[in-house]
């Protein structure tokens, strides 16, 4: 077991049981990440979902923005000692998917990065770009 304890892997059929460092920690950070901000009464600055801001386009503005907050959603975990994010867009057919690639520094461990799941963009989101 590590210093994180054990937790269940949400990503599993079964719910079984996590013990790894570095996979709770990047389910945390992925699970901050498509909750809805404010959503805890307790913690209203907690979250990010990252499908909100798809609806705004894909400007070079957006994207400097989604950026940030990830990042800035990231260091607010207490076990994060800092973050890095690329936000990389791909075209797909029929519009782009945004992969945000996360760079994670721990406070305690070695650095990982992973890529956050994000919903395809598609025609009518593209034609708000600016």
């Amino acid at each position: 077991m590590g210093e994180y304890g054990k937790t269940i892997d949400i990503h599993g059929a079964f719910f079984r049981e996590l013990s790894d460092d570095t996979a709770i920690l990047q389910q945390a950070l992925e699970m901050r990440m498509q909750t809805k901000r404010g959503y805890y009464w307790d913690d209203p600055e907690y979250g990010l979902l990252i499908d909100d801001y798809l609806n705004e386009g894909l400007t070079q503005d957006a994207l400097v923005r989604v950026a940030s907050e990830i990042k800035a959603q990231c260091e607010a975990d207490e076990r994060v000692n800092s973050a890095a994010v690329t936000p990389n867009v791909t075209a797909v057919e029929g519009g782009y998917e945004l992969k945000p690639e996360v760079m994670i520094f721990p406070r305690t461990g070695t650095p990982f990065s992973f890529v956050l799941p994000v919903t395809k963009i598609d025609g009518p989101m593209l034609r708000k770009q600016a």
